[in-house]
């Protein structure tokens, strides 16, 4: 998969690799993605343009086609609460909304830690998620989607919705979320030197360690770590997460604790995978599958409804 072209549809294979070999790739091109050159180029496919708009004093950026679909997606982007919009989440945000044919596709440039603390990033949220109900969207017609702390805040999102009577989201896709700001969940022990991605050398493993987001927030308080929350009532779920990556435990616990609160989730790990690898190894064949993973599950939840 060439990872400077973002096309509406994606090869139905990508790179296969196993055993020392898939692991030997994957952290040769971390070590180049880190360096600066993995480059993930945005090009708009055809019949897709890009207008931006200021919501809440933050940058919203709009992916528009001509589909004649009710949906739209939402996306919030991963990088622990710090790190800053890149063209490989817009990349991902227009081949997702093409996969589950949405008209639309909105990325968002909520506000970053250290600077800003919770509750910036989700009042950004929660502002972009009523612009959009307020241009006409039912809120059954938004695909939420985030990855790592974008699904963080994705939970978050809903949670509020949930508690304050707001239309609810069809669905919520996590990809590698983080649920956990405690950093309790064994995984993060065991698979450390496994994940290449946001193992013990990755430059964000401190911020986990240490998240600048929870400000004065006890890093257990719900509001920041939804594993520990009510899932009660939330949206039908798809959790994909890595075999090796770090979140790997939590995202077991937090996947049971919301089927015993009644909700309908689908959890899937993808054997040797690190953390995120869908949004930053497109190329494997674990990241191909995945997508077509998260447009078999949308299709699931949408058609005939």
């Amino acid at each position: 998969m060439n990872t400077d072209i973002a096309t509406p549809l994606i090869p139905r294979h990508g790179l296969k690799l196993k055993g020392r070999e898939l692991q030997n790739y994957i952290t040769a091109e971390v070590k180049r993605m880190r360096a600066g050159k993995k480059d993930y180029h945005l090009k708009l496919p055809a019949g897709w343009q890009k207008s931006e708009c200021t919501i809440h004093d933050i940058t919203v950026e709009e992916f528009r086609t001509t589909s004649r679909s009710d949906l739209v997606l939402l996306q919030f982007h991963g990088g622990g609460y710090t790190g800053a919009m890149h063209d490989k989440w817009r990349v991902s945000a227009i081949l997702q909304a093409s996969l589950v044919n949405a008209k639309a596709a909105y990325c968002v440039n909520y506000r970053l830690a250290p600077t800003h603390v919770y509750p910036s990033a989700l009042e950004d949220a929660l502002a972009v998620y009523s612009y959009i109900l307020e241009q006409g969207t039912n809120g059954g017609d938004i695909i939420l989607i985030g990855d790592s702390a974008g699904a963080n805040l994705a939970i978050e999102t809903a949670m509020f919705l949930r508690d304050h009577g707001i239309s609810l989201p069809r669905v919520l896709l996590l990809q590698s979320p983080w649920v956990d700001l405690g950093t309790s969940q064994e995984s993060l022990v065991s698979n450390r030197e496994k994940d290449q991605i946001l193992g013990s050398t990755a430059p964000l493993y401190p911020e986990i360690l240490n998240p600048s987001y929870a400000g004065s927030l006890s890093v257990d308080d719900p509001r920041l770590s939804p594993i520990n929350g009510n899932l009660a009532g939330l949206p039908p779920m798809l959790i994909q997460t890595g075999g090796n990556e770090i979140f790997l435990s939590e995202d077991e616990e937090f996947a049971h604790k919301a089927a015993r609160a009644g909700v309908r989730i689908t959890l899937s790990i993808y054997p040797g995978m690190p953390h995120n690898f869908g949004i930053c190894l497109p190329e494997l064949e674990e990241s191909v599958q995945s997508e077509y993973e998260i447009r078999d599950f949308v299709h699931r939840y949408t058609e005939n409804n």
